[in-house]
């Protein structure tokens, strides 16, 4: 009788349920001090019922050398009649090319979103309360950082990470998304008003815009930076329009469409070739040895 009475219960509740199939969603790659080859890599599931849905974007890391995966960072969001619970993981990134000492930013969220900084020792470095949009590392100085939190705007911190202080200097309307591995004082930021793509030449602390020919506000996730520091590159998705690589010439103070294509584009680069380019657009992927002016088919997937 107790049986029938919980089967009763929970059949209107539990009325549909779905699987996504597991997805890699990013992959990077890294090499330690000693040589070593480290993959690190995201898993996307979603599995829906009637009352919410559990997805998960966790991040793995792949030790080529010794062969060991081992799950690095958890990246999920849970949804349902008990429970709402999100960890969403921005950035992270390595001192020394050490995979044991890392920072990662994101947000963490039971109602509201509390961004936050975090060090390989356990320290939480930040937290508040907003978004946490970007971070990034000075590739002339490994102490220097970068961040923009949603409320605090740009943050800097110049002891590798420890201490983080919000810069008054910087325009709040900012939001910065890059910055240049020739030069720490050059970042790239778009606008929450207009949309355009903005320069910073002076560690955030003023911007000239750029670029204005198409919307690169939340569009615009990274610039690709080529060998010679002059030719840079980015990928314009947008779900509802027509998909653009914008390429510079001149280090990113003009930008021109340089192709459009339907599917969505992702770019890559050879950091030890100069004008060596890769895009994947939908199933084939292309490369270019001319930094963009003209493509061959490299491998169809």
């Amino acid at each position: 009788m107790k049986c029938s009475w919980l089967f009763g219960v929970l059949l209107p509740v539990v009325v549909w349920a779905q699987a996504v199939d597991t997805t890699f969603s990013e992959l990077r790659g890294m090499q330690d001090a000693g040589g070593s080859t480290h993959l690190f890599y995201r898993k996307y599931s979603l599995y829906q019922t009637t009352s919410g849905y559990n997805k998960t974007n966790h991040i793995y890391h792949l030790d080529l050398a010794q062969g060991v995966d081992t799950l690095f960072l958890r990246d999920f969001s849970i949804l349902n009649n008990f429970q709402s619970e999100t960890q969403t993981i921005r950035e992270f990134l390595f001192f020394d090319q050490d995979p044991a000492r890392w920072i990662v930013a994101g947000e963490y969220a039971i109602l509201d979103p509390d961004g936050f900084i975090m060090r390989y020792t356990g320290d939480t470095v930040f937290y508040e309360y907003g978004r946490m949009w970007f971070m990034a590392q000075s590739q002339q100085n490994p102490d220097l950082l970068y961040a923009f939190h949603e409320i605090e705007s740009l943050l800097r911190s110049q002891d590798g990470g420890y201490t983080w202080v919000p810069d008054s200097l910087a325009p709040q309307e900012m939001i910065p998304f890059s910055l240049s591995p020739f030069n720490d004082q050059i970042l790239f930021a778009t606008h929450y008003g207009d949309g355009k793509l903005y320069k910073s030449t002076d560690g955030g602390h003023t911007y000239v815009a750029v670029d204005s020919s198409v919307f690169w506000l939340h569009l615009v996730s990274e610039i690709y930076y080529d060998a010679d520091a002059q030719h840079l590159y980015a990928a314009v998705n947008s779900a509802n329009w027509v998909n653009f690589l914008m390429r510079s010439t001149d280090g990113g103070d003009n930008w021109h469409p340089l192709l459009w294509k339907d599917d969505k584009i992702r770019i890559g680069v050879d950091p030890a070739q100069p004008g060596r380019l890769f895009l994947g657009v939908g199933d084939t992927l292309w490369r270019s040895e001319d930094f963009g002016d003209s493509f061959t088919l490299y491998w169809p997937l």
